[in-house]
């Protein structure tokens, strides 16, 4: 059976936060810079980053926003598990189930963890890259190539 949503899956229903608006057409994702963004489907998802409109705080480390392409709807999910710290200028990658999250700036500066989200059961959970891993930072790139995840052209993981 071929998937058609991530938001129908039983884990995705049962996180799914209700609209604050009784409209959900002005149900939306805050502004936001310096996130990360997967489109799987007709659902693009995004993660992190930080607003500046409230002084420059980071969003949510648990929320999830998924934009209905073909509906032109936001809904917001609740992940479980151990999420990432709050950061931006992160890089993530694809690699099925997983999307994984690598690097970024934190409130304790720049980082080289990793973290993968189950994108079946919307549970986070910690990843232990290949050492030695590379060095702290944010805003770099990264690819899926062979089933493998790489930044900065480094095999991780």
């Amino acid at each position: 059976m071929a998937l058609k949503s991530l938001c129908l899956l039983p884990a995705w229903q049962k996180k799914k936060l209700s609209p604050q608006s009784r409209m959900i057409k002005e149900y939306y994702c805050p502004d936001r810079c310096g996130h990360n963004a997967v489109c799987i489907k007709e659902e693009l998802i995004i993660w992190g980053g930080y607003n500046e409109n409230n002084g420059s705080t980071y969003c949510s480390n648990t929320a999830l926003w998924v934009y209905k392409l073909d509906l032109d709807v936001w809904m917001q999910y609740k992940a479980t598990g151990r999420a990432p710290p709050k950061r931006s200028g992160a890089c993530s990658a694809l690699l099925w189930p997983y999307w994984y999250i690598f690097c970024g700036h934190t409130y304790n500066g720049n980082g080289n963890d990793m973290y993968r989200l189950d994108l079946i059961n919307l549970n986070w959970e910690q990843v232990c890259v290949m050492e030695p891993s590379i060095s702290p930072r944010d805003k770099a790139s990264s690819w899926v190539y062979g089933n493998r995840y790489f930044t900065a052209s480094k095999l991780c993981c």
